[in-house]
């Protein structure tokens, strides 16, 4: 059997994915685990928890960044612009 951890992702082939697909839903859901479904050592897809806090009025990759904290760096940042600076707003 086939399982790599990597920055906390667990890689599986679809196969072994297919058999505990339960098992592993409830692990990406109830332990805010990553999955990667890949073939041959090679990630393909990724299995996420879908954000709580879905906001309707912005995108499906939008809520999902804003949900996986890949920004959270950025807090500790100091601020360059101001919101006068920014012409068009995305999020």
């Amino acid at each position: 059997m086939y399982i790599m951890y990597t920055l906390n992702m667990k890689v599986l082939n679809t196969t072994q994915f297919r058999r505990n697909l339960s098992q592993f839903v409830r692990e990406v859901y109830e332990g805010n685990k990553s999955i990667v479904l890949g073939t041959r050592d090679t990630p393909r897809v990724i299995l996420i928890k879908y954000p709580d806090t879905y906001r309707k009025e912005y995108s499906a990759i939008a809520n999902i960044n804003t949900y996986s904290g890949v920004f959270n760096f950025l807090a500790d940042e100091p601020d360059l612009y101001t919101k006068e600076d920014v012409r068009e707003f995305y999020a």
